[in-house]
């Protein structure tokens, strides 16, 4: 069941994100603010704060912060597949450095 959540919540964090880069190609700030893309990141982020709201009532507050980094990976490999974003070889390393740390902060 947390593992589910963990899910909700990275998706709805990452698609508000990617959400709103496609917002902000519309030619004017009105448009922006009132297009699909930014209503539904809004609505993406508070289901991703509600669930945020969850892990931490079931987690430490160290282990939720930690995992929810993961959200770095995530939002790199999204921005690679969806935006054509290039992860270099120090890219790559960075991620690996995340991954490392969470693992170590989490143990």
């Amino acid at each position: 069941m947390l593992v589910l959540i963990w899910i909700v919540y990275f998706f709805t964090d990452i698609y508000g994100h990617v959400a709103l880069k496609y917002a902000s190609s519309t030619p004017s700030l009105i448009e922006m603010l009132l297009s699909r893309w930014t209503l539904s990141a809004g609505a993406a982020w508070v289901i991703s704060a509600l669930t945020w709201s969850f892990l931490l009532s079931q987690q430490s507050f160290l282990t939720a912060s930690t995992v929810s980094a993961l959200t770095y990976v995530f939002m790199a490999l999204t921005a690679n597949l969806l935006f054509g974003e290039a992860l270099t070889g120090m890219k790559w390393a960075g991620i690996a450095y995340v991954c490392i740390g969470i693992y170590l902060v989490t143990r």
